[in-house]
């Protein structure tokens, strides 16, 4: 790097040099914010949890909490649901007892039934 910045300044292009100087130190920086973003702690916590419907669908919200020496940085939401008949086995507690409480064996068989023929048992 040093031969290269020598052979510029003799060859008088100090701003081609100053780009190059500018490049390397914008590629280290970016560098370092990359491995910042990769060790910085998170924490994923289901917030909202609901049972919904006729069907009695249970929907869970997650969300993705990143800190920074203790500063919240980011948060970020995913969303999905559990329908009767789903595995529930490796859920949190929560969603295993409210799953045992809503998803029974008639409502399991009633929406089985409602899958199969959604016109005739809706």
């Amino acid at each position: 790097m040093r031969i290269y910045i020598q052979y510029q300044m003799q060859q008088g292009r100090p701003l081609l040099l100053l780009l190059v100087v500018l490049f390397i130190i914008t590629s280290l920086l970016h560098t370092e914010q990359q491995h910042k973003d990769c060790i910085m702690p998170t924490v994923t916590n289901e917030d909202m949890v609901e049972v919904l419907g006729k069907w009695k669908i249970i929907h869970v919200r997650q969300v993705t909490i990143a800190t920074e020496d203790d500063v919240e940085t980011d948060r970020t939401y995913h969303r999905r649901v559990i329908v009767p008949g789903d595995d529930v086995s490796t859920e949190s507690n929560e969603i295993r007892t409210l799953a045992a409480e809503h998803h029974t064996d008639e409502l399991l068989s009633r929406y089985e039934n409602y899958l199969e023929d959604p016109i005739n048992n809706g």
